[in-house]
């Protein structure tokens, strides 16, 4: 499919005008999507897929060091699901939800904070009660690795 819509390419239209039109840069559009998932963190839309969806994406885009800053202000919402999990589903969004706080540690005001909540017992904790290796090995934390 074609679009109708010229091309941009610094600030030229394809035609070779002057563009005064500047859209978002993806750094906007992240910071954006970034506040979504906060805001389904905190407030989900969904009763049953609002949070599940949210740290999936999360899981994803916290490996950008912009959206990593971003969501630094997100102030302990991963902390409380953090717990040992009973079901497929929650050894799912379990996994996913410390893998969120391992690439959040990668951003220094992160650190601290980890290390003064109680992120640190509830890993320890999950760590000791899970049977599933996804959750508890450390191939979870390193899946590129040959630990």
């Amino acid at each position: 499919m074609v679009s109708a819509r010229p091309r941009y390419q610094d600030d030229i239209v394809a035609n070779g005008e002057a563009s005064k039109i500047r859209g978002p840069t993806i750094n906007d559009v992240l910071k954006e999507v970034v506040d979504w998932l906060y805001t389904q963190l905190k407030k989900p839309s969904h009763p049953s897929c609002g949070i599940p969806t949210a740290i999936n994406c999360l899981a994803t885009l916290l490996k950008e060091p912009v959206v990593r800053s971003s969501f630094v202000r997100a102030d302990g919402l991963l902390i409380p699901l953090i717990t040992p999990a009973s079901t497929q589903q929650s050894n799912q969004l379990l996994y996913e939800t410390c893998l969120c706080v391992w690439l959040l540690s990668y951003c220094e005001p992160v650190i601290e904070y980890l290390a003064t909540s109680r992120a640190l017992p509830r890993l320890v904790d999950v760590v000791k009660s899970s049977t599933k290796e996804k959750v508890s090995s450390s191939n979870a934390l390193y899946p590129n690795s040959a630990l």
